[in-house]
């Protein structure tokens, strides 16, 4: 658990990091702005749901004291995950630079 959250910790700081900063700024800014915070509240909501239905999941078992744990793993791993993606999406799909 310690192993994933030092590698974990890192990489959503990084996601977060790149997905700001390689933003496209010249195309439509309130376009990207918008793209932005959508993507931003889906992976809180993605993040909250997987929170949930881990919590749902493991309350009546013997392992209850550890949903937490592993939601805090997942929530950072599916955050991280969904702003690659979209970061992805939005600079070589939806504001790709035309030549």
């Amino acid at each position: 658990m310690i192993l994933a959250l030092i590698v974990l910790i890192p990489f959503c700081i990084a996601a977060l990091w790149a997905f700001f900063r390689f933003s496209p700024k010249e195309t439509g800014s309130n376009k990207c702005t918008i793209f932005n915070s959508i993507t931003i509240i889906l992976a809180i909501l993605v993040c909250a749901l997987y929170s949930y239905r881990t919590y749902a999941t493991m309350i009546n078992t013997v392992d209850r004291e550890w949903w937490s744990i592993l939601s805090v793993l997942g929530s950072l791993f599916f955050f991280s995950i969904i702003l690659v993606v979209a970061a992805v999406l939005r600079n070589f799909v939806f504001f790709r630079k035309r030549q």
